[in-house]
């Protein structure tokens, strides 16, 4: 502090004012990535302890409970996970009520062909996941055939880029609603519907496909499928935008019941091109019909 040269002499006292702008932080519990949470999931299942449900527990477990950790390095809160076998169903319990899934949740529920771990699960409650910061969610739901239903509604896609494989091979879904779907910054979408036989219907008419550049094998079946396909309309609201599709091989192999809203089709669904990405109408032959 610079003073005057012709101060005079005595006690002089200075006021300093500081101020402060504060910036709130809120600390949030971070799922682990897609691939460790599917390895400890499996982790829990024994020859005789089966997993059917999963859900998140309102309380944290007991300390003679054998919980493991599945939260991300970069959780403020610990995220425990344990298998309660009387009720077959595997518990997760973090602090606070919502869990954000990680921006890579590739592989979380994946069972792989000729798996046995996880292989009977009959319903997941997801509710409870924020998936607000998810990119890739790839495979996420590959092979899970026991499953019947699988509510999705509470599901934030607004900045996923990888939906491949998501629900390849769940053969007991009747129905899958993915009216909250935002697929405007997808750019794969290859066999995402892949071995779905059990729906007759299926309703993309809020896909935003202006960016997906792979839609190979999107809707296929293997041969062994076949004589299961029940699917006979796919809904949208527009032709799809193929404007950066560069990858769409056999888009809808085997797809033998599927038909346009005009009723066409192709005897051999696989050499369908991307042309087929339309609405069937008079002079325009597509796979898909306009949603009423």
């Amino acid at each position: 502090m610079k003073l005057a040269d012709n101060l005079e002499s005595g006690n002089y006292t200075n006021k300093l004012i500081l101020s402060f702008v504060s910036n709130p932080y809120t600390p949030i519990a971070i799922m682990t990535e897609g691939p460790d949470f599917n390895i400890k999931l499996k982790s829990l299942e024994t020859a005789t302890n089966k997993i059917e449900h999963f859900k998140k527990s309102t309380v944290a477990p007991a300390a003679s409970v054998n919980a493991i950790n599945i939260e991300d390095e970069e959780s403020d809160y610990e995220i425990k996970l344990w298998l309660d076998p009387t009720d077959k169903t595997a518990y997760y319990y973090a602090e606070p009520e919502k869990v954000y899934l990680n921006t890579d949740s590739y592989n979380m529920f994946l069972l792989g062909f000729g798996e046995q771990k996880i292989k009977n699960i009959l319903e997941l409650d997801l509710s409870n996941f924020d998936t607000s910061q998810v990119t890739n969610m790839g495979y996420m739901f590959y092979g899970m055939s026991s499953l019947t239903s699988l509510n999705l509604s509470n599901f934030d896609t607004s900045k996923v880029t990888n939906m491949s494989g998501m629900f390849v091979g769940m053969v007991n879904l009747t129905s899958l609603n993915l009216s909250n779907f935002d697929t405007s910054k997808v750019k794969n979408m290859g066999t995402m519907f892949a071995g779905m036989a059990n729906l007759t219907t299926l309703d993309l008419s809020n896909f935003d496909t202006s960016q997906v550049t792979n839609m190979n094998y999107m809707f296929s079946l293997e041969y062994t499928d076949i004589p299961k396909d029940k699917l006979e309309k796919i809904y949208v609201n527009n032709d799809f935008n193929t404007a950066k599709l560069t990858d769409f091989s056999r888009m809808f192999k085997n797809r033998k019941k599927l038909r346009g809203g005009n009723g066409s089709y192709l005897t051999n669904p696989s050499t369908a091109d991307k042309s087929w990405l339309r609405i069937d109408r008079p002079g325009v032959q597509g796979y898909f019909t306009r949603k009423p």
